[in-house]
């Protein structure tokens, strides 16, 4: 006698499993639809009884059994839910051999808010990935209708390639999302990873509701027999993947030291151009500028850490000085979006401190002194060729951060990253990536400064 079982569960109920599964891929993939396909085959569900474990345009309810109290936000522009956070899922059937399956759903890359969300996506799919002690699979989730190696399509892959560590490079599953039928328009050798197996899934059968299926019998019936061989085509893949071994997630906690110390570093480079601009601004008007300090309170505050700025002055939680995690998504300051309703960026970007952040005047000869740069100079050619001599010392750092990452995960490219953005704006693919001017003039400069140190 089976027990068939399918439910979301938080990170402190990961523990035990015998099989586990990361899923990556980018925004509208189909990595959901994969899930909700995988929890169905596993409960053997019938076509008018289909569990919801993430919600979409047809099932707009979550059953209980999924709802881990973590709200996503909802694109009111197609109906649908998009996954912004980590969740965890098992499942376990005579699908699986009565084995325990713990599915990894994470964040898509090119989400809708542009680079800086897929920076932050990065980070919780990377951080989500410690928190399992090992993983058998990865399951890159891409449409069937991807059939061009678009700009596009390159940063995506890309993205995604920055997070599948040298340990796990023979561990990456295809999953074909929405086939029709098992056409291959794009080889395995397009991706800057290894292809273990390919599976296509034809998981149309969640495009309806259970109350079209009720009304419209040819409907029901053609996407009954969708349903089945998706179960077959899951049956498949289990079998699959318990021919892999597992491998430990020693590599992800060093790709997270790693990522982190380039996001800072990067940081730093944008915080050097805004200096630039106080240094010429201060050559127009002869004034002084305003910088951010802190200031000691003898209680804690929620502080967003790429902001800077206090969300929650006085906050009532109890202390945590850990930033990256899901901590402040019970804050005040969060919506139901878990996004902050201060500064719009996640629970991830904040942190306790005993300090504020506050705005004051701070004389130019500060910034002039942190470029080692006499304040009486008058020779523009001599500021302008210090401050082309601190933006190549940033951008060196960086890649010697890459050349470091490298040893764990030799796709992690960042200087490639920033020439496929540019190839975007190029190709005027822009809106794809929600992009600024000031955020392409930062990546002009930095491939500027890249290609000088070739």
């Amino acid at each position: 006698m089976s027990l068939k079982f399918a439910r979301a569960v938080r990170k402190d109920e990961i523990e035990p499993y015998d099989f586990s599964i990361l899923v990556l891929g980018e925004s509208g993939a189909g990595k959901s639809t994969l899930i909700n396909t995988i929890v169905n085959s596993v409960l053997e569900t019938d076509i008018e009884n289909m569990k919801i474990a993430i919600k979409n345009k047809a099932y707009s309810m979550l059953d209980e059994e999924f709802n881990d109290g973590i709200n996503e936000r909802a694109d009111d522009s197609q109906g649908l839910s998009v996954t912004m956070n980590t969740h965890f899922y098992k499942v376990s059937g005579p699908i699986t051999q009565n084995k325990t399956f713990l599915i990894v759903d994470t964040p898509g890359i090119l989400a809708t808010r542009g680079i800086d969300e897929d920076d932050d996506n990065m980070k919780k799919t990377i951080i989500a990935a410690q928190a399992v002690k090992k993983f058998n699979a990865i399951l890159f989730v891409n449409k069937y209708t991807d059939n061009r190696l678009s700009a596009c399509f390159k940063y995506k892959i890309l993205r995604i390639a920055e997070v599948i560590p040298t340990d796990f490079e023979t561990s990456v599953i295809r999953i074909l999302s929405f086939a029709s039928d098992d056409t291959l328009f794009l080889k395995n050798d397009k991706f800057p990873f290894q292809i273990q197996q390919i599976f296509h899934m034809n998981n149309s059968h969640f495009s309806y509701s259970k109350e079209q299926y009720a009304q419209v019998l040819n409907l029901k019936n053609k996407h009954s027999q969708n349903k089945i061989e998706s179960d077959n085509t899951i049956k498949e893949l289990f079998e699959f993947i318990f021919n892999m071994g597992a491998k430990l997630n020693k590599q992800y906690h060093e790709l997270f030291a790693y990522h982190n110390n380039i996001m800072n570093k990067i940081s730093e480079f944008k915080a050097h151009l805004n200096n630039i601009e106080y240094i010429k601004d201060y050559y127009k008007t002869k004034k002084d500028i305003n910088i951010i300090c802190w200031e000691d309170t003898i209680y804690h505050n929620t502080v967003c850490a790429e902001c800077l700025k206090t969300c929650h002055e006085e906050c009532g939680l109890n202390f945590c000085d850990l930033k990256n995690s899901q901590y402040f998504n019970n804050c005040y300051c969060m919506n139901l979006e878990k996004k902050c309703r201060v500064c719009n960026c996640t629970s991830e970007n904040h942190v306790h401190k005993h300090q504020k952040p506050i705005k004051k005047k701070q004389p130019i000869q500060d910034v002039f002194d942190a470029y080692s740069i006499p304040f009486n100079l008058n020779n523009r050619d001599r500021l302008n060729e210090r401050i082309e001599q601190k933006e190549l010392e940033i951008a060196k750092e960086l890649l010697d951060l890459e050349n470091e990452i490298h040893k764990i995960n030799p796709r992690y490219i960042i200087s490639k990253r920033v020439r496929r953005i540019l190839k975007l704006l190029d190709q005027g693919e822009e809106e794809n990536i929600k992009f600024d001017i000031k955020q392409q003039e930062f990546y002009q400069d930095l491939n500027k400064k890249f290609n000088s140190l070739k």
